[in-house]
């Protein structure tokens, strides 16, 4: 029986806890530091709560689509998402 899926799950699950620990602790940080916008931050940290997955899926398609800076950056750099046109 092959474990290799299993393992690289475990690593990407891993490593994916340890950054987005740090990161959110960074953002409660900045929530605490900020006094102007934080009522934009709250909502900008919220809103994946909020959102379907498919929403969010969608933006991220749009936000990393070779049609905005963003996409074109990482294509000019060789990184093509998946999905994005």
């Amino acid at each position: 029986m092959q474990l290799s899926p299993l393992i690289i799950s475990l690593q990407v699950a891993c490593v994916a806890t340890i950054i987005t620990f740090f990161c959110g602790i960074a953002a409660a940080r900045l929530v605490l530091r900020v006094n102007k916008g934080k009522g934009l931050l709250d909502v900008l940290f919220t809103l994946p709560l909020v959102l379907p997955p498919t929403v969010v899926g969608f933006f991220l398609l749009l936000v990393f689509g070779t049609n905005n800076p963003l996409g074109q950056l990482l294509s000019a750099v060789g990184i093509k998402v998946v999905f994005s046109r």
